[in-house]
């Protein structure tokens, strides 16, 4: 079993949460690995677990982080959104 880690700001932690129940990457992981959230007062982990013999490609982490990017991230992101009106 392996195990892997991502450590976010909480904003980004709720857009790959939300990832990971819409999207068909996203689905995958949830059917590859058992999931855990650690939560922080400004930061959280998410701890990917595989169930059994499984190893997740990092291709796999790069395209969740695109679609999260891609699909979520202006939608769902305040700060995002100031940053970008800024510019």
């Amino acid at each position: 079993m392996a195990e892997y880690r991502i450590n976010s700001q909480n904003d980004t932690i709720k857009l790959i949460l939300k990832a990971l129940e819409e999207v068909s990457v996203g689905i995958g992981f949830s059917v590859l690995c058992d999931i855990e959230v650690i939560k922080g007062k400004d930061s959280s982990t998410i701890i990917f677990k595989t169930k059994e013999e499984r190893e997740i490609k990092q291709s796999d982490f790069f395209m969740l982080g695109y679609f999260v990017g891609r699909d979520f991230e202006e939608k769902a992101c305040d700060k995002c959104k100031q940053i970008k009106s800024l510019n």
